[in-house]
């Protein structure tokens, strides 16, 4: 079935018709009854207007018809619909609207006088008539309200970029994209390299939402502004990394900007600092299973051929940085800026549960200093590689206690060839590998390692792959992680703080077979009931639905 059918009591028992959209539009009779289509076609038009409190299918039939055939087939005798004279305050407001939206085609067809003094004899019987013209007015001149309503059934532009992090920002997109598709959204994946040319295609639409993934796009300009200033529509930025390292993304962006992050430290920095940007939302990415699975999972949630594919012990899908290179960045700080430098790194190594914002203040205070809110963003913002410095001596302290414990890790890429320890007989190197490619990794894995990069109450999207692909999760704690999951029943955590008690846990885990399958299991089925990107996407459309 192409088209949509309407099974409709306005035409007798089995008879059908063709219906065009002019009919439609002049006689909302023929939206009475059952629609039956194709998920497509709401994915191509969007879903009910959910901002109309009345005649959401005559609304949904008119933009769907524009693009699919419209057959009527009659469930009833065939007798006319009772007249309209006692409608409602919301059917009058729907009324309006579609008016408004399609003054064009009803001034084509030489009906728009008609209906407008309809509209108009109909305002006149409420009680409050001068409201009810008010609304037709504003319905008709495309007002605010109108951009409301309109906007519930716009596409959502999504921003997808290939060109870094080994493709992880483009599975979020396309991840997202594909869920609010599932939710009968139109969305538009647009692949974009970071210039101006391509946005042109969209000077003057209107968007439910207009999507990036840590994009620097909404920094491009347009005269004395920014061009998605000619976009209407919210603006939300998906921000992976601590947010000072992308200082300008949050001080020079257009109007209606939001940002979106996984970790809750990043989004009290982001609404403490710069209230600039109209309101930001904790928002984690959502998991993703392979296309092609090698795990076979019974309806019970229990895996079915564990033993055939579970092939490594534990894996580490991360890359190797050392922080011996940050250090040189150290030594060329002059003065009292490394005299900072070197106690916001001993506080960070000697309280490695705390963000990278607190240990500064706490840094600061050792010397009794309080500084101004500019000159604390300034001079975080020039020490973030000290940050950068301490999750890399971090990840290389797992690493090492694992691997000096006899625990056999298997890594990925080029990174970890440069590794010190790049010799160590329980150390396994392998090319790299992309994001598809990862998750089937994961699936041959007894257990997965994730060290976030400082992230001290979020969590990234590899806990979540690790689960769906039914590894264990080995992760560095984070308040967030311990609310979402239990420890030691979904999920294994470690402190940082306390890492002469993990070599030991990892080693008696993986003695423990069907300990480690149950945990497998219960992570993947905790997942696969919260933390999908369908999940992520109903999300998305609650916090659009707020913002509008």
């Amino acid at each position: 079935m192409d088209g949509i059918i309407c099974y409709t009591p306005y035409l007798p028992e089995g008879k059908e018709r063709d219906i065009s959209f002019l009919e439609l539009l002049l006689d909302e009779n023929w939206a009475e009854g059952t629609i039956k289509c194709q998920e497509k076609v709401y994915s191509d038009v969007g879903d009910m207007n959910r901002k109309l409190e009345a005649k959401q299918n005559y609304e949904f039939l008119l933009r769907a018809v524009q693009k699919y055939p419209l057959k009527a087939i009659g469930v009833g005798n065939g007798s006319s619909a009772p007249g309209f004279a006692g409608e409602s305050w919301n059917e009058f407001r729907a009324d309006c609207y579609i008016a408004g939206k399609y003054q064009k085609e009803l001034a084509q067809s030489g009906y728009y006088p008609i209906v407008i003094k309809d509209l108009m004899a109909k305002a006149l019987r409420f009680a409050e008539a001068g409201k009810a013209a008010g609304w037709l007015n504003e319905m008709i001149s495309h007002g605010p309200e109108y951009d409301k309503i309109d906007g519930d059934t716009s596409p959502i532009l999504i921003y997808q970029h290939n060109d870094f992090c080994r493709h992880v920002p483009a599975s979020f997109a396309e991840g997202l994209a594909e869920a609010l598709r599932v939710c009968r959204q139109r969305v538009i994946l647009c692949d974009v390299v970071e210039n101006e040319a391509v946005l042109a295609q969209f000077a003057g639409q209107r968007f439910k939402a207009v999507v990036g993934i840590q994009t620097q796009m909404f920094l491009s300009a347009a005269l004395d502004g920014y061009f998605h200033d000619l976009l209407d529509g919210p603006k939300y930025n998906m921000i992976l990394d601590h947010p000072i390292g992308l200082r300008k993304l949050f001080e020079n962006h257009p109007d209606n900007y939001y940002a979106l992050v996984h970790d809750r430290n990043y989004q009290r920095f982001i609404k403490s600092y710069w209230p600039g940007v109209k309101d930001c939302f904790c928002f984690p990415p959502g998991g993703i299973q392979p296309s092609i699975p090698l795990l076979e999972w019974g309806a019970s949630g229990n895996c079915k051929n564990w033993q055939e594919v579970k092939t490594y012990d534990v894996i580490f899908m991360g890359s190797y940085p050392n922080y011996r290179d940050f250090l040189g960045f150290l030594y060329s700080l002059q003065g009292s800026v490394r005299i900072f430098a070197a106690r916001f790194l001993d506080v960070m190594r000697r309280n490695p549960n705390d963000p990278a914002e607190k240990a500064l203040k706490q840094a600061l205070g050792y010397y009794g200093i309080s500084l101004a809110e500019d000159d604390f963003l300034n001079l975080l913002e020039m020490l973030r590689h000290v940050v950068d410095c301490i999750s890399s001596y971090y990840r290389e302290k797992v690493i090492r206690m694992l691997l000096d414990a006899g625990i056999e890790i298997h890594v990925y890429g080029d990174s970890w060839s440069r590794a010190p320890f790049a010799g160590h007989e329980c150390l396994v190197r392998h090319q790299g590998m992309d994001v598809e490619e990862s998750l089937n990794i994961m699936e041959q894995a007894k257990v997965s390692l994730n060290i976030m990069s400082w992230h001290k109450d979020g969590f990234t999207e590899r806990v979540l792959n690790s689960m769906l692909a039914g590894a264990v999760a080995l992760s560095d704690r984070s308040t967030h992680l311990e609310e979402k999951f239990v420890d030691g029943e979904d999920i294994i955590l470690f402190d940082l703080a306390r890492l002469g008690d993990l070599p030991g846990r990892v080693s008696e885990l993986l003695s423990d077979e069907e300990k480690l399958r149950a945990i497998a299991e219960k992570g993947r089925k905790r997942v696969m009931e919260e933390h999908l990107w369908i999940h992520r996407a109903k999300e998305f459309l609650k916090i659009i639905s707020k913002n509008s």
